[in-house]
C-alpha cells in the first residue's frame, strides 16, 4: 500500500475521524433505525437529533448524555430506556480491522496518528468494548476539547499544536465533507473518505508524495 520508508514522507501527522473512518457511521445508522422503530420518518429524526446533540451541550461536554436524552425525548416519543437506544447506536460503531492495520502502517512508517472526532463521552465506552485506541499517539475528542469540528476550523489548530507539526505536513481524513473543506482551508492534506479503493489510492499518493 505504501513504501517503507522510516522517514521518507513530508507527512508527519495523520489524524482520523472514527465514525464513518475507523468504525462504521453507527450514530448515523443507529439514528436511522431508531426513527424507523418508532414510526418516525428516519431521516427527520436524524437531522433532528443532529441539531438535538450539538445545541443542549453533549457533543461538546457542555451537558450530560441524560440530558441530551431529555432534549430528544421532548420532540420525539420514543419506546426504551436511554440504555437501549444507546445501544442501538452502538452496536452499529462496527470497527474497520482494515483501516487499524493502515494506520499500523504508517506509524510504522514514524508517522503520529491520532483520532479527530466529534464524539461524546461514548468514544470512551467504545473504545472500551473495542480497545481501539492503543493504534493511535493521541485522541482529539470534542467532548474533552469543548469544541467541535463544525466550528470554524480552530479545532484543528488545536490539534496542531498539541502535536507540534504544520498544517502542511498533516493529513486529515473524514467522511464529511463540510469538515473537509474547513481543514483543507487551514492547510491540511485532506482524505474525503468515501469508499476503500479510493481511500486507499489517495493515501498512497500523499504519503509518497506522488
Amino acid at each position: 500500500m505504501m513504501q517503507n520508508n522510516k522517514t521518507g514522507s513530508h507527512i508527519k501527522l495523520a489524524l482520523f475521524d472514527f465514525g464513518g473512518v475507523i468504525a462504521d457511521e453507527g450514530f448515523k445508522l443507529g439514528l436511522l433505525s431508531i426513527g424507523e422503530a418508532n414510526g418516525i420518518d428516519p431521516r427527520t429524526f436524524y437531522t433532528s437529533v443532529v441539531s438535538i446533540i450539538s445545541c443542549c451541550g453533549y457533543l461538546t461536554g457542555k451537558a450530560d448524555e441524560k440530558t441530551f436524552w431529555q432534549e430528544v425525548r421532548k420532540q420525539f416519543v420514543l419506546q426504551g430506556t436511554n440504555e437501549d437506544l444507546r445501544d442501538q447506536i452502538f452496536s452499529r460503531f462496527t470497527i474497520r480491522g482494515w483501516m487499524l492495520e493502515i494506520v499500523e502502517q504508517l506509524r510504522d512508517q514514524n508517522i503520529l496518528t491520532a483520532i479527530l472526532s466529534d464524539q461524546t463521552d461514548w468514544l470512551d465506552r467504545l473504545n472500551n468494548k473495542d480497545d481501539f485506541f492503543k493504534y493511535f499517539d493521541r485522541v482529539f475528542n470534542s467532548f474533552y476539547l469543548k469544541q467541535s469540528k463544525h466550528n470554524g476550523g480552530k479545532i484543528y489548530g488545536v490539534v496542531l499544536s498539541e502535536m507540534n507539526v504544520p498544517a502542511g505536513s498533516a493529513l486529515f481524513v473524514d467522511d464529511n465533507e463540510s469538515n473537509i473543506k474547513k481543514a483543507k482551508s487551514k492547510g491540511l492534506h485532506t482524505i474525503h473518505y468515501k469508499d476503500r479503493k479510493s481511500f486507499e489510492t489517495e493515501l498512497c499518493q500523499i504519503v509518497n508524495g506522488k
